[in-house]
């Protein structure tokens, strides 16, 4: 996985507008995560205990999507473990979840 200004960049914006009541557990995935030199956006999986949760995320993070290249996928706990999303995509985990306040 490559790791450089970019990624910490939209990291640091991701944490900074992603807190909801529960646990999201951060993924990213396609050609940025895989180390390929072209990327046309980076793509990012946040998985969220509640479809509540999932709302409030998509909304906090519209601005963030709109601003940088990103191509956020937002699914419940239970979405993810019946698409089998993480494995099909090779998602690899970014970061421990975020607790945080809504």
């Amino acid at each position: 996985m490559r790791i450089d200004a970019v990624y910490f960049d939209i990291m640091k914006a991701v944490m900074d507008n992603a807190r909801v009541e529960s646990s999201v557990w951060w993924y990213g995935f396609g050609s940025y995560f895989r180390g390929h030199e072209a990327f046309s956006d980076i793509d990012l999986l946040a998985v969220c205990s509640t479809a509540e949760d999932a709302g409030v995320l998509r909304s906090r993070m519209r601005e963030l999507c709109e601003q940088w290249p990103v191509h956020l996928v937002i699914m419940t706990e239970h979405e993810a473990a019946e698409t089998d999303f993480i494995a099909s995509e090779g998602c690899i985990p970014l970061a421990p979840s975020i607790a945080g306040v809504g």
